[in-house]
């Protein structure tokens, strides 16, 4: 499809959802990156994310490799995760990791600078391994590991498939967070190892003042070129929690035009969350609204 052909068509779909025609939910994401006891008890917690198809839990334990990768801690992990599958057996919970763990020590977890002039010694990533198996050890463990910071300025692609494939080993599923440059999305999907499984997108193209629509439009157009691979879509729409730290507005045009950019390819595996840019770490408020796709 043209990009011209492509954008029409998009846009037409968006003009009649605007004036109120019918529309199907899709998955729904939960991610929040707060502290979790502001959001009330185990059981309180595990009933907010429960609406959720796909959950992201970034506390599992504290640590400290000395390069700027973090995890806070929170101690009833495996009571919330067990809580969360008795109110929605079917959700898929993914544990957060950091891809840059064993990032060079002063780097900030391999973001400062912003290189991949680095590998793991060796060849092992002892420290992502580490985490990856913290997350393995819980009674009550995800379904899946997510995994930050996957990106061409972050990690080398050996360090991409290592962390990787030993969370295969687990038999984790791969939830890797791309941002929104085009050629950070085309370096998660050249893993061999995510053939199956689920891409974490910021689709961050409609967030006040970002001029991302058109980088978001490339993406869109790979994401439907590649749809052969079935790798499902998870997608992060966020507003600037500046403007909007009350929160955000489920109704919004922007939730529907956010989300406009992979309407082409929805499939009944994809998620999508609308929510405020902080996710929870200033104002800890906690909310997801559920997503809008056109009717086929």
């Amino acid at each position: 499809m043209t990009s011209g052909l492509a954008n029409f068509i998009k846009m037409t779909c968006l003009t009649i959802l605007l004036v109120g025609s019918i529309v199907s939910a899709g998955n729904r994401l939960a991610v929040y990156q707060g502290d979790y006891k502001r959001l009330g008890s185990v059981s309180e917690v595990a009933k907010k994310f429960a609406v959720a198809d796909i959950i992201v839990l970034t506390h599992v334990e504290s640590i400290n490799f000395g390069n700027g990768c973090y995890d806070a801690v929170y101690p009833h992990m495996s009571e919330l995760i067990g809580k969360i599958r008795v109110l929605n057996p079917a959700a898929k919970i993914f544990g957060y990791i950091s891809a840059t763990a064993d990032a060079p020590v002063g780097t900030f977890c391999g973001q400062m600078p912003a290189r991949p002039d680095w590998d793991c010694p060796g060849g092992v990533c002892h420290n992502a391994i580490w985490w990856i198996e913290r997350w393995a050890a819980l009674s009550n463990r995800p379904d899946g590991i997510f995994f930050d910071l996957v990106a061409k300025d972050h990690i080398r692609p050996s360090v991409r498939d290592s962390v990787f494939s030993y969370a295969l080993r687990y038999n984790f599923a791969l939830l890797p967070n791309t941002s929104i440059e085009l050629e950070n999305v085309q370096f998660a999907y050249e893993s061999q190892y995510l053939t199956n499984q689920y891409v974490f997108i910021e689709g961050y193209c409609y967030w006040k003042g970002n001029s991302a629509i058109s980088e978001c439009d490339k993406i869109s157009d790979f994401i439907a070129a590649n749809k052969y691979r079935n790798i499902a879509k998870v997608v992060l729409v966020t507003e600037d929690y500046v403007k909007y730290s009350e929160g955000v507005d489920c109704n919004w045009p922007n939730a529907i035009n956010a989300s406009r950019f992979y309407w082409e390819t929805v499939s009944d595996r994809d998620a999508y969350q609308y929510e405020t840019h902080d996710l929870g770490t200033l104002s800890g408020e906690y909310k997801s609204c559920p997503p809008v796709w056109p009717l086929p």
